[in-house]
C-alpha cells in the first residue's frame, strides 16, 4: 500500500511538472528519465481504467465467492500456494480440532459436533471435507478412520484421533492438535512479517532511488553543460 500511495502521489503532483520541464528542454534524456516520463504519461492517461479494473477484480472475486463451485476452486487454488496455502490449512486444522474438542466437552454428540464444525470452517475445501467426515461418522465409521483418507488432513490428525478414541480422551487429544496447529500459524505469521518488512523497505528504497535518479541525472547533465 505504501508503494502504491507513493506512486500515486508522485504521479499526480510531482511528475506532471517535471515532465513538462524536461519536454521543454529538447535534449536527449537518460533512459531512466524516459521510463519515468512514460510511466507518468501512462498513469495520467489510464488511471481511471486502472481504478475500474481493480474494482472489477474485487467485485468479480466477491461474486465468485458467493457460489459454492467457484468458491471451492478458488480455495483449492489458495491452498496450493506456497506459504499462504500452508497458513490457511493450519488455520482451518486448528479451528477444526479446537471447535470439535469444545463441542465434545460440552456433551454434544460427535455427529452433531461435526455438523457445527463444518459451518465454522473458513475454507470451502475444509467445509466440504468436514461434511464428508460427518456422513461417514453418521454411518458408524470412527472419526479417525473417517479422516484418514482426506487429502487436506495430515496423517498426524487421524493417528492422534485414533489414540484419543482408544484411550477415551479424544477431546484432550484434539486440544493438543489445536495447540500444535495454532503454534504453527503463529510461527508462520511471525516469519512472514520478518520476511516482508525488509523486502518492502528495499522495494520502497529502490522506487524512491529510481525516481530521484531519473530527476537529478538530466538536471545535473544540463547544469554541467551550462557551467563554463
Amino acid at each position: 500500500m505504501a508503494i502504491v500511495g507513493l506512486t500515486a502521489v508522485v504521479s499526480k503532483f510531482v511528475l506532471p511538472k517535471i515532465v513538462g520541464f524536461f519536454n521543454s528542454l529538447n535534449v536527449q534524456l537518460p533512459l531512466s528519465t524516459r521510463i519515468l516520463i512514460w510511466s507518468a504519461n501512462f498513469f495520467a492517461t489510464y488511471w481511471m481504467a486502472m481504478v475500474l479494473g481493480i474494482v472489477a477484480i474485487i467485485v468479480a472475486w466477491n461474486v465468485m465467492l458467493k457460489f459454492t463451485g467457484t468458491r471451492l476452486i478458488l480455495h483449492k487454488f489458495i491452498l496450493g500456494l506456497p506459504i499462504i496455502g500452508k497458513l490457511v490449512s493450519n488455520m482451518n486444522l486448528a479451528l477444526f480440532c479446537r471447535t470439535l474438542s469444545s463441542l465434545l466437552n460440552s456433551g454434544i454428540t460427535i455427529d452433531q459436533s461435526l455438523q457445527i464444525v463444518a459451518e465454522t470452517m473458513t475454507s470451502e475445501v475444509y467445509r466440504q471435507q468436514t461434511i464428508s467426515i460427518y456422513h461417514r461418522v453418521l454411518k458408524g465409521t470412527s472419526l479417525s478412520e473417517s479422516i484418514s483418507n482426506k487429502k487436506y488432513f495430515p496423517s498426524i490428525v487421524p493417528r492422534m484421533s485414533r489414540v484419543g478414541e482408544e484411550s477415551g480422551n479424544l477431546s484432550e487429544v484434539l486440544d493438543y492438535l489445536a495447540d500444535y496447529y495454532e503454534l504453527e500459524v503463529d510461527t508462520t505469521t511471525k516469519n512472514l512479517s520478518t520476511m516482508l518488512e525488509p523486502i518492502l523497505l528495499v522495494t520502497i528504497g529502490l522506487v524512491v532511488g529510481f525516481v530521484a535518479m531519473s530527476i537529478i541525472n538530466p538536471i545535473y547533465d544540463l547544469t554541467s553543460k551550462i557551467s563554463p
